[in-house]
């Protein structure tokens, strides 16, 4: 099946039950875009869970806050982005997914939906006993199913294998390229040998990975702190936004091509932290203290699980303000005490990868570079570079 190739922002909008964030996941996967989960956006800003979110501050909030969400959310970089239940009912964020992104409608049965829903606690509008977690989800499609009906595409959802569901999602949003006569692809694509380019980095261990991966292919690589560049506010909430910040401010002051990454570790135990903000996580950016506090608050948590993963988005900004996304993620687990070696930097001396019994600390830089969350960006980028 034919891959399109996107730069926009895949909206998937459905009620509790229709897969948007299994699918989400997947179907990011195959487009080479970050997925962004509304919900969990939504508790990261409140801090609370959903469930309490809505204990707390009654539906009305619940809501208002949904909805500043979405807002920044459809404002933001490419990605493939999982909706909360409602938030598509709301007429702001409609107006923005029409405007910034492709909306597609996961649009299941009664039948499935409560098959997928009913005795689940994380869903805070679908609490009860079975008929009247039934009751409520007739209730939200005779309210809500009109409203999704204004997406630009719509995929019927069964119980089957979520590789298929993803399988007619894309060969829906080819088919709908195919019929609108648009083009999936930035108009202007670069199509020219990339034989110099800026790393938008300050921190000498990125540069010496980005100078190690790039420079056998020919590509003269010069950092922000060669060029005496000032570093640029990380301001975004997600690893594209902030990557993208970096890239698209310095190949426009430059006027060069600009690579930049933006990468965190995030621990399952701590709901995600420190993620986007793994460097100010660390006090006085001491990743020695950053480790010991990371410990220390794994130890105090309720959740003993130690899986993590490392995610990096790695960004190309030309001049001309188009773009390209590259996303490497590497799952593992934190281990109890630093293992410490002669590579590495940052939490690598706590972060074990699966299928290995050595930290990213111990490993060669070479061996690294190959499973490394930004090792795999960097891969997808230079596929992308083989490509022009």
């Amino acid at each position: 099946m034919k891959i399109p190739e996107i730069n926009k922002i895949i909206l998937l909008v459905g009620l509790m039950g229709s897969g948007k964030t299994s699918v989400g996941k997947r179907l990011a996967r195959k487009l080479s875009l970050p997925f962004v989960d509304g919900d969990a956006e939504i508790e990261k800003a409140a801090g609370l869970s959903l469930v309490d979110v809505l204990k707390c501050f009654g539906e009305a909030e619940y809501r208002a806050g949904e909805e500043r969400v979405m807002k920044r959310l459809l404002k933001g970089a490419p990605c493939v982005l999982a909706s909360g239940g409602g938030s598509f009912v709301a007429e702001q964020t409609r107006a923005l997914a029409k405007e910034n992104a492709l909306t597609v409608w996961l649009k299941a049965d009664i039948n499935t939906l409560y098959h997928r829903t009913a005795g689940r606690t994380r869903r805070p509008f679908l609490l009860g006993d079975n008929e009247t977690v039934k009751h409520k989800l007739q209730e939200y499609i005779t309210e809500e199913y009109p409203y999704y009906s204004e997406a630009d595409i719509v995929v019927e959802t069964r119980d089957e294998r979520v590789e298929y569901t993803v399988r007619h999602v894309i060969a829906a949003i080819n088919n709908y390229y195919r019929k609108s006569g648009k083009k999936t692809e930035n108009k202007g694509k670069q199509k020219m040998k990339i034989k110099e380019l800026v790393f938008a980095s300050h921190n000498a261990g990125k540069i010496a990975e980005i100078k190690q991966i790039l420079t056998p292919l020919g590509i003269s690589v010069k950092s922000a702190a060669d060029m005496n560049l000032p570093d640029v506010a990380e301001t975004g909430t997600t690893f594209a936004e902030n990557s993208l910040l970096k890239s698209q401010t310095i190949a426009k002051a430059v006027g060069l091509p600009c690579i930049a990454d933006d990468s965190g570790l995030c621990v399952d135990a701590l709901n995600g932290a420190p993620g986007v903000y793994s460097a100010r996580y660390a006090p006085d950016r001491d990743f020695d203290k950053g480790m010991d506090k990371l410990l220390n608050q794994m130890e105090q948590s309720a959740d003993k699980s130690r899986k993590a993963h490392f995610s990096c988005v790695v960004s190309l900004a030309f001049p001309n303000g188009e773009y390209k996304l590259f996303e490497g993620r590497v799952d593992g687990t934190i281990a109890t005490a630093k293992m410490t070696g002669t590579e590495g930097f940052g939490y690598d001396p706590l972060f074990v990868p699966d299928g290995y019994n050595i930290s990213f600390a111990q490993m060669e830089k070479s061996e690294k570079n190959k499973i490394s969350h930004r090792g795999r960006a960097m891969q997808k980028f230079k596929d992308y570079l083989a490509s022009l």
